[in-house]
């Protein structure tokens, strides 16, 4: 699902009112969606969160990690 995470990030960089956080949580892909994740978040480390599974530990895990992660007052 590699191409549609690229075309998801570029969609909400792209809005007219920046994003505070971008969190994004890859939960041990491997089509290269990691790499993709990394690339963007060297670029704006400043807006984009990266969480990196190292096993594959399922939706709810996933939206809990990433809830953790948020820094602002509205998700």
């Amino acid at each position: 699902q590699k191409m549609y995470l690229i075309e998801a990030i570029e969609s909400v960089l792209d809005q007219t009112l920046p994003p505070y956080q971008i969190i994004i949580v890859d939960d041990y892909s491997t089509d290269g969606s990691r790499d993709v994740i990394a690339g963007y978040a060297s670029c704006y480390p400043k807006t984009i969160t990266p969480i990196y599974h190292t096993q594959n530990l399922g939706v709810t895990r996933s939206r809990i990690d990433a809830l953790q992660a948020v820094k602002g007052d509205h998700v």
